[in-house]
């Protein structure tokens, strides 16, 4: 099997890592069209399973509703000491995307390009708050047991609704 080529796009407040995926200009991640804030109660059972499982006992302090235009996503928050960190999930507790906040002294850690455009945005006057995110991608690889068929191995490069990463979205 050929090894998978990890891909980083980096932009304004997030740093996202899609893990283990090869390059494909339809790896895209359709972004919140709107967000609802809910109570725990409205949040599926197993979209809860997996808040409560990643905030580690630690309690989830605001949940929220997306639509996502594709699908729908579920995001719970809490605070790990001074940080607030939250992940996104798909109703069926898929893993979508985590994301935790800076601390102060993490801004030097930053891309130059990255400190540049925040610096720029705070002598204009904006205060900055930074986050990371890592927004995952799920790669399936297979190989048959008789290794002399044409199709003895495979991948797929998935989104975390199952669909196919390297082709277009569909609409919904």
């Amino acid at each position: 099997m050929s090894a998978s080529k990890p891909v980083a796009f980096v932009s304004l407040f997030v740093l996202a890592m899609l893990v283990g995926c090869h390059t494909t200009p339809f790896a895209s991640y359709p972004l919140e069209v709107s967000a609802t804030d809910i109570e725990q109660q409205d949040v599926p059972a197993p979209a809860l399973k997996t808040l409560q499982n990643a905030a580690g006992g630690r309690p989830i302090t605001a949940f929220e509703r997306e639509d996502r235009g594709l699908y729908i996503a579920y995001e719970g928050e809490w605070q790990e000491g001074d940080i607030e960190a939250e992940i996104t999930v798909l109703p069926d507790g898929g893993l979508l995307e985590s994301e935790s906040e800076l601390a102060k002294h993490e801004f030097a850690l930053l891309p130059p390009a990255i400190r540049r455009r925040v610096e720029a945005l705070q002598q204009r006057g904006y205060r900055v708050e930074i986050a990371k995110q890592a927004i995952y991608f799920y790669e399936i690889e297979a190989e048959r047991e008789n290794e002399g068929s044409e199709d003895s191995e495979q991948e797929w490069l998935l989104r975390p609704d199952g669909s196919d990463a390297t082709r277009p979205p569909a609409a919904r």
